[in-house]
């Protein structure tokens, strides 16, 4: 199920101002996160750094080139995907735009990336239609195939063309489906999987996320 852009409802504190507002429900939503990720549980100890290469250079959605470098300063969710996918994909992104609106104020800073893995047909124009569905600030990343192939393996993503039909050439795109967290430094710090809830994801997201 797609989650589309919509106008979020307003809980109104009286007495309150905007800022301590913001912050009190963001403590109240960070406590939920930490009571539901489960009792006695160190959520600083699932961080780590990966050694991962995070260093790219594509075309995103307006066509534009794009840099890794461009996501610095950023906490960041890295997805392979495309838009063709029929379940997995578009799954996967709601699941984040659910985690996305769980962070409230602190998501400011949060950044989700999609890199199609189906490249020949992904063309900027459809990518942006396709990400333009999911609540949530999505850049949608192009490139040749076998660049593409590069940058999946720096991250220990693959993705494999099936056909479903030799006579049409129709095909679909086995692939990869974790979604990488980086943080501002640009070192991935976890990776998620697609069990993993939209609750577990923002509790993990939200570590490397400011409190206030």
């Amino acid at each position: 199920m797609l989650i589309f852009k919509n106008k979020q409802s307003q809980i109104s504190i009286s007495g309150i101002s905007d800022r301590w507002r913001s912050s009190l429900l963001a403590t109240a939503m960070l406590i939920t996160l930490l009571f539901l990720a489960g009792p006695g549980c160190d959520q600083s100890s699932k961080l780590r750094d990966f050694g991962i290469d995070t260093d790219f250079q594509m075309s995103d959605q307006d066509g534009a080139a794009f840099s890794s470098g461009q996501l610095r300063g950023k906490t960041v969710w890295l997805y392979f995907g495309f838009t063709r996918c029929p379940d997995v994909c578009p799954g996967t992104l709601a699941k984040l735009a659910r985690a996305y609106n769980m962070l409230d104020f602190r998501r400011e800073n949060l950044q989700a990336v999609m890199i199609t893995v189906d490249p020949e047909h992904d063309t900027p124009e459809r990518l942006k239609a396709y990400l333009d569905y999911f609540d949530l600030p999505l850049i949608g990343l192009n490139a040749d195939l076998d660049y593409t192939r590069t940058v999946a393996a720096q991250f220990g993503a693959n993705f494999e063309r099936q056909i479903l039909n030799s006579e049409t050439g129709e095909y679909t795109v086995d692939h990869s489906t974790r979604v990488f967290l980086i943080d501002p430094e640009g070192r991935v710090r976890y990776a998620f999987a697609f069990e993993d809830s939209a609750t577990q994801i923002a509790s993990v997201t939200g570590l490397l996320l400011p409190l206030y």
